[in-house]
């Protein structure tokens, strides 16, 4: 696709993410849990909405390291109808996806690799869909 082609939507579409900052490992060597695969969770982990079309975070939330990504948009102040929420796989959450549905909240996301998959209609695209 080219990259300076642009779709327009009447939707916000937004980015949802999170990333863990680790603190004090280096000093403390007792600093977060240790579990058996050796990646230690110690630290604060920052969740966070993106506004792709202004390049900046429109929602900011700070947990515990541990604390899995996917609490974060089962917060009902996270994501609102008419919106569109993109985020990864880590994600999903299917009676979250079917919740959504029904409230007309729009999301882009990547199966699992063992999600069951049924194909149900198949659509041709608008003339003037860029490639």
């Amino acid at each position: 696709m080219d990259s300076q082609k642009q779709i327009v939507i009447d939707k916000k579409a937004y980015a949802i993410d999170s990333t863990t900052i680790s603190l004090f490992q280096p000093i403390f060597e007792c600093v977060g849990r240790n579990p058996s695969n050796g990646k230690r969770k110690g630290g604060v982990k920052s969740h966070q909405k993106l506004d792709l079309q202004a390049g900046i975070p429109v929602k900011v939330y700070h947990s515990h390291a541990k604390e899995h990504g996917s609490l974060f948009i089962q917060n009902e102040n996270v994501v609102h109808k008419n919106e569109i929420a993109v985020f990864d796989k880590a994600y999903n959450n299917c009676a979250l996806f079917d919740k959504w549905c029904e409230q007309d909240i729009f999301f882009v996301t990547r199966l699992k690799d063992y999600a069951k998959k049924r194909f149900i209609e198949e659509k041709d695209l608008l003339e003037n869909t860029p490639d």
